[in-house]
């Protein structure tokens, strides 16, 4: 009997896969459990798993290989199967949204009963889909042994573009190819969306105001209201947007600031999101700011504290022989594909897309349409299950016929 056979044909079927992994959605570096689940379903698969510290240190090291650093915040999973180098790498983002689900009996998985089980969470992006493919993917290369070396990283926190850039170094060491994709973002149903280009660089910030405390109404001018500083900041900051080389864009999402009503602030926190379309004009935006902000601070011997939360660069796709051989191969296959479509928004997988680019290699991203029941981050995201099969197909031809090429 072919024990490596029975051993991987006693994983869950992909769509069983998404179904347990929608159940229990986990945002960004909190994903514990899904890190755990991943370990277990991959532990029979004849690859290395790396997880815990050793994902956020300069190489791998055994000692920091342990569940205890997971539950500390050390999430994510990365796979290598041993091969010839250079490595390919294949990203999945596992991370879910701040969002509760619909309990409407349309949402399929409200009807169908694996609808999230903690408040709150949802996953509404497909992020358990992906799952599903880069442990489906694991799968295929337990039965087909690669010639080359392969490596699959289930990356945490990609909502809020934070994952990427915490994890080390040393994941793209001898890669020179990488491959992404991701479920809808307007893909048309049954189609694959070939070298996806326009992805927007990105910036989260808190930026914070520090003033000094006082009674509003007996001693006002013995203080420094934080408030009054973050209201001058955001019109002078919002001029920077004002550019005809680029589209630049900030939005101030939240506010945090005060302790009680008869007392000025004396800090207020506002957390920013910041966009652009080329890397320089990122560089020009964030420098802009930070010129305001001490300006701003500075007008009333005040300060401030800029922190970076979590950031992503932008992406061209300009690989034309690249997306056209891989489009032909589908359309030999039966798949219908667009070739460069526009992602328009900003995704952290650009980081490994760039670096591999940078090492003199290739990356190629890929959307994957489907018919949506819901929009991206809204309670009745969905998508059909049954169309997994399809991505599936479509993730190995592409995985494939990369592999060939070096």
């Amino acid at each position: 009997m072919d024990t490596k056979k029975k051993e991987s044909d006693s994983l869950p079927t992909i769509l069983e896969l998404r179904r347990h992994f929608h159940r229990f959605p986990e945002i960004g570096f909190e994903e514990i459990q899904t890190t755990q689940e991943i370990l277990r379903l991959t532990e029979d698969l004849g690859c290395k798993q790396y997880y815990g510290k050793e994902l956020y240190e300069e190489g791998p090291n055994p000692s920091l290989r342990h569940i205890q650093y997971i539950k500390e915040g050390y999430t994510g999973v990365l796979l290598e199967f041993e091969g010839e180098k250079p490595y390919i790498l294949v990203r999945a983002d596992i991370d879910g949204l701040p969002v509760p689900e619909s309990e409407s009996e349309d949402h399929f998985p409200h009807k169908e009963g694996f609808r999230s089980i903690h408040p709150n969470r949802m996953h509404a992006c497909g992020h358990d889909g992906h799952i599903s493919l880069g442990i489906s993917l694991a799968r295929h290369l337990h039965q087909n042994p690669p010639t080359r070396g392969v490596r699959i990283i289930f990356q945490p926190a990609e909502e809020g573009v934070q994952g990427a850039v915490a994890l080390a170094p040393w994941i793209m060491k001898d890669v020179q190819q990488v491959l992404g994709f991701h479920i809808g973002l307007g893909q048309s149903p049954h189609t694959i969306g070939v070298g996806s280009t326009h992805f927007l660089a990105a910036k989260k910030l808190n930026l914070t105001f520090h003033g000094k405390s006082a009674h509003s109404a007996n001693d006002p001018q013995s203080g420094i209201c934080a408030l009054s500083l973050a209201t001058a900041f955001y019109p002078l900051a919002q001029q920077l947007t004002r550019d005809r080389s680029c589209l630049k864009m900030l939005n101030v999402g939240t506010i945090h600031g005060g302790t009680a009503k008869n007392a000025l602030m004396e800090s207020v926190t506002l957390g920013m999101d910041i966009r652009c379309t080329t890397d320089e004009g990122m560089e020009e935006l964030f420098s802009g700011l930070k010129q305001i902000a001490q300006g701003v601070a500075d007008s009333r011997k005040a300060s401030h504290t800029m922190e970076i939360i979590g950031e992503c660069t932008a992406y061209e796709e300009d690989n034309g022989p690249l997306v056209q051989s891989i489009c032909d191969i589908l359309e030999e296959k039966g798949l219908s594909t667009i070739p460069f479509p526009n992602f328009g928004a900003s995704e952290d997988v650009t980081v490994f897309m760039k670096k591999a680019r940078q090492q003199r290699g290739e990356a190629l991203h890929l959307l994957l349409g489907t018919d949506l029941k819901g929009s991206h981050h809204a309670p009745d995201f969905d998508f059909p299950e049954e169309d997994l099969e399809f991505f599936l197909t479509s993730v190995l031809t592409v995985f494939q016929t990369m592999m060939q090429r070096r």
